[in-house]
């Protein structure tokens, strides 16, 4: 991948990862946070961000009530924490905050510290470069939040200012919620650490070497091996299992267990997502959920018969929180009764909420690598595609051929075929289709219909006869619902005669030099693939010395610009008599700028393909005989072929 296209997904959470070792290996997390913004700032390509702390004890109006400004970086003078008016009160995203309502990075609309700072009336300066003294503002910023979390607690709240919203991408809103979350773990590590220290300094430094070591595991299913392991060994447990939903969102599975007499994972065992079993009673209310002893009193929740096999009494479940969101459970048991106390409680949330985030980014990290397999697994469809086009336009003598194509996706449902025909006269057959659908299946669809054209046209048959056969055979073979549009042309290249067969297709335009006129070639006929008996008009026209036969699909037509209005017909036919002195090459480029200048970068929704057929404006001096056939056709006229690449 290019500079320009910045990292990948999966080093950006590579990169997040050093930052949050930053954190925890300092031992003093708040201490840490100027250095972990500042490499934050750098993985988002920023350059300004600040970070509040919630802080009860902070009541006064300086950085808004119950928060604490702990951490910024590359604030402009009008921004700096010296100036009175921008930090005075509450802003935007506290409020938010504290109303439960930032749970994602968001792009904040309106914010009051970025109001009040100016200059002279004027924004705050470009914070992407540092402001030279004397000089002037330039573009105003524009400013994200994302809140820290710790499970589903808020401890504070990350902002980042950039110079405008194209660098607040989804993407770079996704990166920084999932920071902010992180960071908000270590804060929350960072404070148990010290509250805790004295009774728990063995259990909590298990609990920051089991952070670490689950961050080290990029294997999803070794990971959770290596976390029922983990939380059994801490917590001193008799078994451990890790409980995730099924695709369907109904059922909750067993994905790993320790501990257990009979593995859960191999013997397939489930239990429901309701408030009548521990998984899905802790993951509904986003809270754990104890049990002093299942075999007395199971506080409503239903015993499985493989509890008693496994002799289980006391039981504990805590849900994995993601985002604000449950994304499975961690369940522990003992063989004895056995109530958990509020300090093992916090400790098994606490490593739950650290599993939630390891399993989230393993899955995001699976993802991207899956994403990656598939784009180049896309490339390598495009090339297939592209190698089913001609790869050469055919030299004739006296006539001229070109194509273009352009797929709305990287692969598409369009195509066009060029080939010489059985018999005498020498003829030459010229095909252009668009399958009704985009994408992967399309193009499925569209090498087999291709292959049927094409094979039902080297028999000999009439333009009529070989699109009503190949209609016959998609429809017997295809499984699928699509159907196609498609226009046959069969071109004498002696004497200049065509027979277009046309199935629901655009109508081709002919160019006439004789008269100077441009006409719509009405042939009529049912598109291809979705009804079993169609009828087809066949229409006879000639080309004269001169003459230009345009073919084109509709996503030449509907190609839209920034408003919404179509290109049209009118314009291909205006685009069309502005170049007919032109070689068939130049002449769709022409059309192909033409399109583009009206569409204005506007993006492109259908496949686009453009044929174009011209006659010499003069008889060569090696016209070809009207006698030879293809088998006489001479080595000096065969096609020398100039490489085409699709536009």
């Amino acid at each position: 991948m290019s500079e320009s296209q910045g990292p990948t997904l999966a080093d950006q959470l590579a990169n997040l990862s050093e930052i949050i070792d930053l954190l925890h290996e300092t031992g003093d997390a708040q201490q840490a946070l100027p250095r972990a913004l500042e490499r934050l700032l750098v993985l988002m390509r920023l350059n300004t961000g600040w970070i509040f702390l919630i802080d009860p004890i902070a009541q006064g109006r300086r950085f808004g009530p119950g928060y604490v400004l702990a951490a910024h970086h590359g604030l402009p003078v009008e921004l700096s924490p010296d100036q009175r008016l921008p930090w005075d009160g509450p802003c935007e995203c506290q409020r938010r905050c504290n109303a439960g309502l930032l749970e994602v990075g968001y792009n904040v609309l309106q914010c009051s510290r970025l109001a009040v700072a100016k200059i002279d009336g004027n924004p705050v300066h470009d914070v992407t470069e540092p402001q030279r003294e004397g000089s002037s503002p330039v573009a105003p910023a524009v400013h994200a939040s994302a809140p820290l979390r710790a499970g589903s607690r808020s401890v504070g709240i990350i902002n980042v200012l950039a110079p405008d919203r194209s660098a607040l991408t989804p993407d770079a809103l996704a990166l920084l919620t999932h920071a902010g979350r992180q960071i908000g773990m270590a804060i929350e590590l960072a404070r148990l650490t010290q509250m805790m220290q004295a009774k728990h300094a063995r259990e909590l430094a298990a609990v920051l070497e089991f952070s670490n070591r689950l961050l080290g595991h990029g294997d999803l299913q070794e990971l959770m091996r290596h976390l029922v392991d983990e939380v059994r060994r801490l917590l001193n447990a008799d078994a451990c299992a890790l409980i995730l939903p099924d695709s369907s969102g109904e059922r909750l599975l067993f994905r790993a267990a320790s501990g257990w007499r009979e593995d859960p994972v191999a013997a397939h065992r489930e239990v429901t997502f309701d408030e009548h079993s521990g998984p899905g009673r802790a993951m509904l209310s986003q809270r754990p959920v104890v049990t002093e002893d299942v075999t007395v009193d199971s506080h409503g929740i239903l015993v499985p018969e493989w509890t008693t096999i496994e002799g289980f009494r006391g039981h504990c479940v805590a849900p994995l929180l993601a985002e604000g969101k449950t994304i499975g459970a961690l369940m522990v048991d003992m063989r004895h009764a056995h109530r958990a106390s509020d300090d093992d409680i916090r400790l098994l949330q606490l490593m739950a909420n650290q599993a939630a985030l390891a399993l989230e980014t393993a899955r995001l990290q699976e993802e991207s690598l899956h994403q990656e397999r598939i784009a180049e697994q896309l490339q390598m469809a495009r090339q297939i595609q592209l190698s089913l086009l001609p790869e050469d336009a055919p030299e004739v003598p006296g006539w001229d051929f070109a194509a273009a194509y352009r797929s709305a996706q990287i692969v598409g449902g369009d195509f066009y075929d060029y080939f010489y025909l059985p018999g005498s006269p020498l003829r030459m057959g010229v095909v252009i289709a668009d399958v009704a659908d985009k994408g992967v299946p399309a193009a499925l669809f569209m090498a087999l219909s291709r292959t049927v054209i094409r094979t039902s046209a080297l028999g000999g048959r009439r333009p009529g006869a070989v699109l009503t056969r190949a209609n016959s055979i998609i429809l017997g073979d295809s499984q699928s619902d699509m159907f196609l549009t498609a226009c046959y042309v069969t071109i004498d290249l002696t004497t200049g005669r065509c027979v277009i067969a046309n199935g629901g297709h655009n109508r081709p335009l002919l160019w006439d030099t004789a008269t100077e006129k441009c006409t719509e070639l009405p042939s009529q006929g049912l598109v291809l693939g979705a009804f079993e008996e169609i009828v087809l008009e066949e229409l006879e026209t000639s080309l004269g010395l001169g003459d230009v036969l345009l073919l084109s699909s509709d996503g030449i037509t509907d190609a839209t610009d920034p408003a919404g209005e179509s290109y049209g017909d009118e314009r291909l036919r205006a685009a069309l008599l502005a170049h007919t002195g032109e070689c068939a090459s130049d002449l769709i480029q022409s059309i192909l700028r033409d399109i583009d200048e009206f569409t204005g970068g506007a993006a492109q929704y259908d496949d686009m393909t453009l044929v174009a057929v011209r006659r010499q404006p003069t008889a060569p001096a090696d016209a070809i005989p009207t006698d030879w056939t293809r088998a006489s056709f001479p080595s000096q006229h065969m096609p020398s072929y100039v490489r085409r690449r699709a536009v």
